[in-house]
This record gives structure tokens, C-alpha cells and sequence, in this order.
């Protein structure tokens, strides 16, 4: 998906590459036309000058009148097709910049989405994280937990048992004396 992409961009670029060529081409054609168009004028108008100067060049001027009218309506008909020219490469201009712009505004939301599902994915991983080091917090804590109990335990045993046998010496004595004194009687 990524290379037909990528070659459709290509491909765009290319095109683009050929329409500005080709408005470079038909910019330069509009230029000799109106140089010429200009030199055409010129001319005409050194004509008109001369024909003034000569009377007899009146039934010339009206020839000549008459060809300035089929040229200037011929450059009317030329600078209307060269201003439908120009119309249509500014609008395919503005089509290739709002292709250009839509394209562009696709890229972005592609990796605004791609930033997204990162920082989601990132997200994700950090609560495990935090849960998991929670889980071993807390299992610290049930197991020191126990080994005070096992200590408290063990040492509540030991007291008792101390205190059990402190009982029993104290017992035994007691049993020694009496059985003393009722050897000393007897």
C-alpha cells in the first residue's frame, strides 16, 4: 500500500512537472504573440503616418483600414482564446493545489492518527507498568507481612515455652522442698 502510494505521488509530481513545463511553453508563445502583435501595430501605425502624407493613399488607407479591422478582430479572437487558455491553466493550477492541499491534509491526519496509537499504545504500556510494579509493591509488603507474623509468632512461642519452663523449675522446686521436708519428718 505504501509503494502504490508512493508511486501515485511520484507519478503526481511527474505530471505537475510536465504542466508547468508546458505553462512555461504556452506563457512564452503568449509573449512572442503580443511582441509580435505589438510590432504588428507599429507597423501599422508608420503606414497610417505615410498614407497621410500621401493623398493618393486614400483608396490604400481604406484597403489597409480594412485589414487592420480583420486583424484586430483576428487578435480579439486570438486574445480571447489566449485568455481561455490562461483561464484554464489557472484553473487547473488551482486544481493541482487543492489535489496538492487534500493530499497533504491526508498525510497529516494519517500521522496524526499514527501519533495517537503511539502515545494510546505508550499510554497502555505505562499503566501495566505502574499495575505490575503495584502488584510487587504489594506482595512485598504480604510477605514482609508474614515474616512479622512468623517473628511475632516465634517469639511469643519462645516466651511462652521460657515461661512454661520458669513454671516447671519453680513447680519442681516446690515438689523438692515438700519432698524434703516429708523426708525430714518422717
Amino acid at each position: 500500500a505504501e509503494g502504490v502510494r508512493h508511486r501515485a505521488v511520484m507519478e503526481e509530481l511527474r505530471s505537475l512537472s510536465r504542466e508547468k513545463e508546458s505553462e512555461s511553453l504556452m506563457l512564452k508563445w503568449a509573449g512572442e504573440n503580443d511582441a509580435k502583435a505589438y510590432l504588428e501595430e507599429q507597423k501599422e501605425l508608420r503606414r497610417i503616418s505615410f498614407q497621410l502624407r500621401n493623398q493618393e493613399g486614400k483608396r490604400h488607407r481604406e484597403i489597409d483600414e480594412e485589414k487592420r479591422i480583420e486583424e484586430v478582430q483576428e487578435a480579439a479572437k486570438e486574445e480571447k482564446l489566449k485568455t481561455e487558455c490562461r483561464q484554464d491553466v489557472e484553473n487547473y493550477k488551482a486544481q493541482c493545489a487543492a489535489r496538492d492541499r487534500a493530499s497533504l491534509c491526508y498525510r497529516q491526519k494519517e500521522a496524526r492518527i499514527q501519533r495517537l496509537q503511539a502515545e494510546d499504545e505508550y499510554q497502555e504500556q505505562l499503566e501495566i507498568k505502574a499495575e505490575n510494579a503495584a502488584l510487587v509493591a504489594a506482595d512485598r509488603r504480604d510477605v514482609e507481612k508474614y515474616l512479622d507474623d512468623c517473628k511475632t509468632r516465634r517469639r511469643l512461642s519462645l516466651a511462652y515455652r521460657a515461661k512454661e519452663k520458669r513454671q516447671h523449675i519453680e513447680w519442681e522446686k516446690r515438689e523438692a522442698e515438700k519432698e524434703l521436708e516429708r523426708r525430714s519428718r518422717d
